[in-house]
């Protein structure tokens, strides 16, 4: 019985997994602080990892909204994403590296390994992305590293992210 439910939550993850293979855009508040969060999905970067980017405004506190990359890794074998500049992109020939911004998820499975780590970034950074002619993407674990170049389709997945970011859903 244990076996079956453990399969059953694998495949539910998943589908939950490969469903966002294409862009998604969700607009969520958290009605106890009136945090809003902006969360762009399916920025399939390379098979075994997708690029994703949100915008998180706190309503209480008069601040500039915040700005992520998120890395979502699921594949058999672990990347073991580390809390250094595990994410590097170089944009138009010039190298930036980024560090997690608070811990890195992990949850092992029978058959693969799902990861995510969550990078602060400026916007002025995912306005570069989104205008570059050439983004090469590194990410880089305590066991194995995997490199990737941006195609058309990731440089529109941003720029329709900050397009979305100006008009979210319901006009909010």
């Amino acid at each position: 019985m244990n076996k079956i439910f453990l399969y059953s939550i694998t495949l539910v993850c998943l589908a939950v997994l490969t469903a966002h293979a294409e862009y998604t855009f969700k607009h969520n508040t958290n009605e106890t602080d009136k945090t809003e969060i902006f969360i762009a999905e399916g920025n399939q970067l390379a098979p075994e990892f997708q690029l994703n980017l949100s915008k998180v405004v706190k309503a209480k506190k008069k601040k500039k909204p915040l700005f992520f990359i998120t890395i979502v890794y699921e594949a058999p074998l672990s990347l073991s994403i580390g809390s250094r500049k595990s994410l590097v992109l170089i944009i138009d020939g010039k190298k930036k590296g980024f560090s997690p911004y608070g811990k890195v998820f992990r949850k092992d499975f029978s058959d693969s390994v799902y990861e995510t780590a969550e990078y602060r970034v400026p916007i002025k950074l995912i306005k570069k992305i989104a205008e570059a002619k050439k983004v090469d993407v590194k990410l880089r674990g305590g066991l194995k590293a995997i490199d990737g170049s941006f195609s058309e389709e990731n440089f529109n997945h941003f720029r329709r992210f900050l397009i979305d970011i100006d008009t979210p859903p319901n006009g909010t």
